[in-house]
């Protein structure tokens, strides 16, 4: 696919002072009705994509979320692979399909709404048929819940990975950047590392926390599947 306008190019701020989430104080936080984190609160001005969310705000909203009882890092979504169908059709598709795929899109993000793949195609559909506006609303939300990944640590050492809830998610942040990667290896029972294929500068590759994906269900663990499909020139 091509491109998007420049308008919706996204960029990232260079993290210096990454701090790994504190699920106790962000539990807390998200559900006293006082507190700035509240999460209906919260979770109402990311449904509007309020320019005024702080990363603070979305890493409240990214990791409170498995304090939802809509999070389960492994439920099937049937709209997946509807999103699929049409993605595989780009670029012969036609305005009423890119509707298709931001109505199949909404369905996903109903289940997994911090999916950094899903948003990203959904910036891609709204621009598409022309929906300024809401492409940019959706590149907000993308770029905030990216921003919030990659506050939560430095990446590049295993004593401070990111942070993630899906397996998923990891790949999309690679993706997202461009970087091309060997199959992630488990380097211990919470954490993966992705070595690069070519090093960047003194950085062999990154690692990711899924110790999350174990409090939910610890005795599942599916490997992430291979990506298949494609946007932006970018696998997902």
């Amino acid at each position: 696919m091509k491109q998007w306008l420049p308008a919706l190019l996204i960029f990232w701020p260079l993290w210096t002072m990454a701090q790994a989430p504190d699920n106790d104080k962000i539990d807390l936080a998200i559900h006293q009705s006082s507190s700035p984190y509240y999460y209906p609160n919260l979770m109402e001005r990311y449904r509007r994509a309020d320019e005024s969310l702080t990363t603070e705000d979305y890493r409240h909203l990214y990791y409170g979320y498995m304090f939802d009882p809509g999070y389960n890092p492994y439920a099937s979504i049937p709209e997946m692979d509807s999103v699929l169908i049409l993605i595989m059709r780009d670029p012969d598709l036609s305005s009423e399909d890119y509707k298709r795929l931001i109505h199949y899109g909404s369905k996903v993000l109903e289940s997994d709404p911090f999916n950094p793949r899903m948003l990203n195609v959904m910036t891609y559909a709204y621009h598409r048929i022309g929906d300024t506006e809401n492409a940019l609303k959706s590149a907000r939300r993308f770029n905030g819940v990216i921003n919030a990944i990659l506050s939560s640590g430095e990446g590049n050492k295993e004593q401070s990975p990111w942070h993630i809830l899906y397996f998923s998610h990891a790949e999309d942040v690679m993706d997202q950047f461009g970087m091309q990667y060997h199959r992630p290896v488990v380097v211990s029972r919470t954490t993966e590392f992705f070595r690069l294929l070519k090093r960047a500068g003194n950085t062999r590759g990154y690692y990711f926390d899924y110790s999350r994906v174990y409090i939910r269900r610890p005795e599942e663990l599916p490997q992430p599947q291979e990506r298949r499909w494609q946007i932006n020139d970018r696998v997902l």
